[in-house]
């Protein structure tokens, strides 16, 4: 995306993306897996643990870039905001879904 810029700004926004993907992506899984976890229905609670983690993410990633000064930093953000969803979705559904062994007892 910001290879068009140089390939100095681009290598800067791709290190400042795997450093964040690095040190914070897991903590906000696990933030994800902690709501999806929390005595509501199934529905709301994978409502609740797709979009708060959803908009934490895209929030910092695009302030990151922004302040950073990544050439194009909305058009840096637009991947990462349709990747977490689907995997914050996935650990989501994963986390609710109801285990059959325990069922069967």
């Amino acid at each position: 995306i910001n290879l068009d810029h140089g390939w100095e700004p681009a290598l800067f926004a791709a290190g400042r993306q795997g450093l964040y993907t690095f040190f914070v992506a897991g903590l906000i899984v696990q933030f994800c897996r902690f709501l999806a976890n929390r005595p509501l229905p199934r529905t709301v609670a994978v409502i609740v643990a797709c979009l708060i983690p959803l908009i934490l993410t895209v929030t910092m990633v695009y302030l990151m870039h922004f302040y950073r000064y990544t050439p194009e930093p909305l058009q840096s953000t637009l991947p990462v905001a349709i990747l977490s969803f689907v995997a914050f979705l996935g650990v989501s559904l994963n986390e609710t879904a109801p285990v059959k062994a325990e069922a069967e007892g």
